[in-house]
């Protein structure tokens, strides 16, 4: 009884501290959560950015102008 769907992508950045790291930020076309996003890249970000459960990151999506 599981379904997959498709999903949207969004190329952004994460940041903490004074790393930045090139990433995705996935929203699944089929899930029943509404306050949770999913992140991807190429690297392991736990170790890359050193982080754990509960520290903070700042995660930065370009804003594009589609009237210029």
């Amino acid at each position: 009884g599981v379904s997959f769907g498709g999903a949207t992508a969004f190329k952004a950045t994460i940041h903490r501290d004074k790393k930045q790291i090139e990433c995705a930020v996935l929203i699944p076309d089929l899930t029943r959560h509404e306050d949770v996003v999913e992140i991807i890249c190429s690297v392991f970000l736990r170790e890359a950015l050193e982080v754990k459960d509960g520290d903070e990151v700042v995660v930065q999506l370009p804003v594009i102008d589609h009237d210029a």
